[in-house]
């Protein structure tokens, strides 16, 4: 025994032995057609051990490449009494394998060989593996993709089945120098058949970086298992922004199925796109299904993707709601779908697109779905009248555009069209609105920065001209044509706001995108419509914020005739022409304002204009100062001639106004029925074109225009009470003497239900009074009011000739009026007369019964004085008498 040991030992040292087994370990069949290179350090047979060190192994075409460390392999001797089998446990020792990998993945097939190599009569078989700080990179040639990973692993085979447990150090996927995942880690468990059949099986748990993230939280947790022929997995971020659930993973006989459901935010992967397309990417949040089928024929993919927002980043103009489209691969590469771009309320685009791999090109080509309105119901492009098409690559775009504006209350058509081209570097816009030309150049790197933007019409005069005044492009300065302003207006406001000016803008963009500037009007003259004003100077500082808040400071605003002053107003802007929120104070100072020929006024104050959200309208408040005007009319009329004005913008009849308004001197009122002088206390709210009125005016002087002659008012108050507006409580005394009779007319309750009291001096019953003011003679009667308005519509008649050709021939006729009378008496039916006024003392009055033969009746009248009156009657018989009247005062 003693001897048969020492030939052990000396056999295990001995180099034959040694280079025996490399001989033995070179010639296996998995080493067919690679090299392999190996040293055999240790042999022992007493307790079987086998250790290699510093193998190297290649394949002769390129394919992989692996080597280790050391490689150790063991059995038990007692193992092998009990179950008659040679059992070897394999520990390898840092081994680094790397493979590429295009059609097939030839490494696996050379391990999986040499795991079943059983050409050895002996009764070996595989009972563990490990692996110790081991490592595998592989390398995608169709694609550039490198993956790597590092693990220990502990492998059993446990009857015929083998069952391991991985624990990942690190791991990373790569394309050219882009990092998609790095510092990959976790724990897997999975059990594969060796000797006896079994379904596969597994379970992992790890963790991931994601280190183009833009987000403080770039690790992820990925779970999951398979089972059999299918896999379930999930992954998902730490502060949960990132989902992907479920990725479903199944295979049969028609090859590898995938399905995947999940969201993560755009500017996550916003490091993995073209620099021309992280230009416009924004806080998008990106819901994606996709379902993939790999078999013989290739690779076929379809799924949906949904990107809720998409613009200019950190700003909330010009941003698309939601990007919906559809998407297939087939299996020669070409990927096509239909695309739906919507924006709330605004903008609807479908089309179809299509990109081919082999040729990195695509095509779109959409249209609008639904109306599109710009502006405040000012231009509405119809279904189907914008086209967009469009030819993309990795960093090339060429894109072209048709669009027809239809003015919503004309018939009037505003063509646009244009081109646009990028190669990646620069960004160039050619095209047209209208009559007018435009283009611009903006860079793409290292930003995005306008270089240049100019609109001329077709001689070629410039109207628009921006361009950068530093060579970083951060200096902007915009000098804009009020012409190429005033001809994009709709027809009705065109013909409005006609004028000139040049409007300037200067300033700076800082590192956040916000521009500080100035802003300047001048050489203006800008018609402000209905109030028969122009503007002619604005000077100001201006601050637009990429997120769509503008704000003004210190602008003062120059009129004709007036000023306005204010020190800082804010919009924040959805798009150019909506806003969702606005504060804007604004201090009037001496504004002229003339509505028609009915409001002509000075005023001055303070007004503030504030909506705090695009559902809810506008809102008006401050205090209003008439400081001089006349009033030609007042009516309810008035203001609903104003409301129906179809020029308006829309919203502008649903805006809320409280304001007060009083005045600084009296102002005129003349209209149909009053002439005097007024001052007011009044507080105006609801509707801005049908407010709610309360408070006073006083009317000072004037008169109240009856049809004999006018009434001079003493004293006059109307009372505003709201709900009432155009029914105010009225509390008026009017005076005038009217041939020998002093008349006093008292008016109180409201002007929808009046009391009138008259007085008179003689006294004289309230039918004469009334007579006496419509007629001008107080033995008139009212008991039929139908042929007292026959003679009067008879002498406006008469009177309307005056403005035309023929007022010479009625010059005589000047001093002379149609008097209607009706007496109580039925019988004596209906008298007319002719009242001639000769001078303020000589009156003289024709009558006739217009039912008899008789005689008109001549009455003359002559005031000697005040209180003494002589008459000459000649009555309907020819009877001719005198009068002489007397008043005593006492």
């Amino acid at each position: 025994m003693l001897g048969l040991g020492i030939t052990i030992y000396w056999a295990q040292q001995h180099p034959a032995i040694q280079q025996l087994i490399k001989n033995r370990l070179c010639s296996l069949p998995a080493f067919e057609h690679a090299y392999i290179d190996c040293n055999v350090e240790k042999i022992n047979f007493f307790f079987p051990r086998i250790e290699l060190g510093t193998i190297n192994a290649a394949c002769k075409h390129n394919d992989w490449h692996w080597q280790a460390e050391n490689i150790t392999l063991t059995f038990s001797w007692l193992d092998f009494l009990l179950t008659k089998k040679i059992r070897v446990t394999i520990v390898i020792n840092q081994a680094q394998a790397c493979c590429a990998v295009d059609q097939d993945f030839p490494l696996l097939a050379h391990i999986k060989k040499l795991l079943e190599d059983q050409q050895s009569s002996l009764p070996i078989e595989l009972y563990e593996i490990i692996f110790i700080h081991s490592s595998l990179a592989i390398h995608q040639v169709s694609t550039n993709i490198d993956y790597a990973v590092a693990w220990d692993s502990h492998s059993k085979q446990m009857q015929g089945i083998l069952k391991s447990t991985l624990h990942f150090i690190d791991g990373s996927i790569k394309q050219d120098s882009t990092t998609y995942i790095e510092h990959f880690n976790g724990t897997m468990h999975c059990t594969l058949p060796y000797i006896a059949p079994c379904p596969y099986s597994m379970d992992i748990n790890s963790t991931l970086t994601i280190p183009w993230l833009e987000t403080d939280n770039k690790e992820c947790f990925l779970t999951g298992n398979w089972r059999a022929n299918e896999g379930n997995f999930k992954i998902t971020q730490l502060d949960g922004l990132i989902v992907i659930d479920p990725c479903t993973i199944s295979v049969d006989n028609s090859g590898i199925k995938t399905s995947v459901q999940g969201s993560l935010p755009l500017r996550y992967v916003a490091q993995l796109a073209p620099q021309l397309y992280q230009n416009f990417i924004t806080e998008s949040q990106c819901t994606f299904r996709l379902a993939t089928t790999i078999n013989t024929q290739g690779v076929h993919t379809q799924g949906t993707v949904t990107i809720n927002t998409i613009g200019i980043p950190q700003s909330s103009l010009y941003k698309i709601d939601a990007l919906t489209s559809s998407f297939e691969r087939n299996s020669q590469g070409i990927w096509s779908g239909i695309v739906d771009i919507h924006k709330k309320n605004f903008l609807s685009l479908q089309g179809n697109w299509e990109f081919n791999e082999a040729a990195n090109n695509g095509l779109l080509a959409c249209s609008n779905t639904m109306p599109l309105t710009i502006g405040h119901d000012a231009w509405t492009v119809q279904p189907d009248a914008l086209h967009v098409k469009a030819t993309l690559s990795h960093q090339n775009v060429e894109a072209s555009y048709t669009c027809a504006a239809q003015y919503a209350k004309h018939e009037d058509v505003l063509q646009t069209s244009g081109t646009l081209i990028s190669d990646g570097h620069t960004l160039q816009l050619d095209g047209n609105v209208g009559a007018y030309v435009y283009n611009a150049t903006c860079l793409l790197k290292p930003w995005l920065m306008l270089n240049n933007f100019t609109c001329t019409d077709q001689e070629g005069a410039e109207y628009i001209c921006i361009k950068p005044t530093s060579q970083n492009g951060a200096a902007l300065q915009a000098v804009i044509d009020y012409q190429f302003i005033h001809a994009l207006l709709p027809p009705p406001l065109c013909d409005l706001f006609a004028g000139k000016g040049n409007l300037t803008i200067e300033g700076d963009i800082d590192d956040n995108g916000t521009l500080h500037g100035t802003l300047c009007l001048s050489k203006g003259d800008i018609v402000l419509p209905y109030i028969y004003n122009t503007l002619q100077d604005i000077k100001g500082s201006i601050t637009i914020e990429r997120n769509g808040i503008l704000t003004l400071r210190d602008v003062h605003i120059i009129l004709a005739k007036g000023e306005m002053n204010c020190s800082k107003a804010v919009f924040y802007l959805q798009d150019l022409s909506h806003a969702t929120f606005i504060h804007c104070p604004v201090t009037i100072k001496k504004c002229f304002v003339r509505y028609q020929k009915e409001i002509i006024g000075s005023f001055s104050g303070s007004i503030v204009v504030e909506q705090h959200s695009p559902l809810e309208p506008p809102f008006l408040w401050g205090a209003l100062v008439l400081e001089r005007g006349t009033i030609t009319a007042v009516s309810e009329q008035l203001l609903n001639s104003i409301a129906s004005n179809r020029t308006f913008p829309s919203w502008s009849t649903q805006a809320k106004i409280h304001a007060c308004i009083t005045t600084k001197h009296p102002i005129k009122i003349k209209t149909g029925t009053l002439e005097s002088q007024a001052t007011c206390s009044l507080s105006v709210q609801g509707n801005l074109l049908k407010p709610a009125l309360t408070g006073t005016i006083d009317l000072h002087e004037g008169s109240i225009q009856l049809p004999y002659k006018p009434l001079s008012i003493s004293h006059a108050k109307l009372h505003f009470v709201s709900p009432d507006t155009y029914d105010p409580l009225l509390d008026i005394t009017a005076k005038n003497s009217i041939k020998r009779y002093a008349i006093t007319m008292h008016i109180t309750g409201s002007a929808s239900n009046p009391h009138i009291m008259l007085e008179s001096s003689p006294s004289l019953s309230e039918e004469q009074i009334c007579s006496l003011l419509l007629a001008g003679s107080e033995h008139a009667s009212l008991t039929v009011a139908a042929q007292t308005l026959l003679m009067q519509n008879i002498q406006q008649l008469l009177s309307s000739v005056k403005n035309n050709p023929f007022d010479r021939l009625f010059q005589p006729f000047k001093n002379i009026k149609i008097v209607p009378s009706l007496h109580d008496d039925k019988s004596t039916g209906m008298h007319g007369g002719i009242e001639i006024d000769i001078n303020d003392r000589l009156h003289a009055i024709i009558q006739k019964n217009l039912n008899t033969a008789d005689d008109p009746k001549v009455e003359v009248d002559y005031v000697v004085t005040d209180d003494i009156n002589i008459r000459g009657i000649k009555d309907e018989h020819g009877d001719v008498a005198g009068e002489i009247e007397m008043r005593w005062r006492f």
